[in-house]
């Protein structure tokens, strides 16, 4: 009983050292870092989307005339109702004479209806609090891509820091994204998609790529140049991921980077596949079977 005590307490102890070189790994705080960015745009989006329709109803051209949602925040914010919209302070806010002098004209020209003092306040209250929060967001993003330099660097220099922090919290660590083929790279974030084509029986197409479609290579060409740059990149991260993770002090040369241009210079290249024309058949009379010969004789 002794010894069978003795081997509990080891064992336990060996748990708790395994659970905090697990929680110790920087990789850990990355990967939760990742997933507060993706909340944190999500949060802003629908702030933004809410402040904007309920100024809308003070101003509503200047979300006809200014695109740019957090442009809108920060005109509300610093300038308020749109009697105080002067082309001057818009110049210095905006930076484009142009935009601005459309402003000012709609500011002058609007049909929008007054506002309350204590609806206007909240209004500004909550413009400032989006704009705090997408502060924030740019703070937490420079934070990742210094992070993701530091554990992967040659990830990073190939996807950029963003992307490849994305691909280490959706594949779950550096190990298991090193361990991963080129193929499950290239559809990491596309789950849903390949099971939805797998569940059909092959009805739906299947995936060309998750989210290495953020990569500027791929966003630059088009829908139909965009599987063979997928494939490549995939190899090149593969490659990178392993060079991170088994020898952690070297540095990949130049060579995946100037091949991984090249293979991008060969598929901006790839014209697009003429649609393929079938032949426009005459409909033939079916003809009658012998059956229908001998009803039709006996009536």
């Amino acid at each position: 009983m002794e010894n069978l005590e003795i081997l509990r307490k080891q064992l336990l102890n060996k748990a708790k050292e395994q659970v905090m070189e697990e929680f110790s790994s920087p990789e850990i705080q990355l990967v939760k870092a990742v997933n507060l960015l993706e909340d944190l745009d999500r949060i802003f989006n629908l702030m933004a989307e809410h402040c904007i329709e309920w100024y809308s109803v003070h101003f509503p051209e200047l979300r006809e005339t200014i695109e740019d949602n957090a442009l809108i925040l920060k005109l509300v914010a610093e300038l308020g109702k749109r009697e105080n919209f002067e082309e001057e302070v818009l110049v210095q806010l905006v930076g484009e004479e142009e935009l601005s002098r459309e402003i000012f004209q709609a500011s002058k020209n609007s049909i929008g209806s007054e506002l309350s003092e204590k609806d206007f306040a909240e209004v500004l209250e909550l413009s400032v609090n989006a704009l705090r929060l997408k502060k924030q967001r740019e703070q937490l993003e420079s934070y990742i891509q210094e992070k993701a330099l530091g554990i992967a660097p040659n990830i990073s220099q190939i996807a950029g820091a963003l992307l490849a922090s994305r691909l280490l919290s959706k594949a779950g660590g550096l190990k298991r994204l090193a361990m991963l083929d080129s193929s499950k790279i290239q559809l990491l974030g596309a789950e849903k998609a390949l099971f939805r084509h797998l569940k059909t029986k092959r009805k739906a197409l299947p995936p060309k790529h998750g989210l290495i479609l953020q990569h500027s290579f791929l966003q630059q060409l088009k829908p139909w140049q965009r599987s063979a740059m997928s494939r490549a990149l995939a190899g090149k991260i593969a490659i990178a991921a392993r060079i991170d993770f088994f020898s952690p002090k070297s540095r990949a040369d130049g060579k995946l980077q100037d091949s991984l241009q090249a293979v991008f210079e060969k598929c901006q290249k790839i014209p697009e596949k003429p649609q393929r024309q079938f032949p426009v058949l005459e409909r033939t009379r079916r003809p009658e079977r012998k059956f229908f010969k001998k009803f039709n004789k006996r009536k």
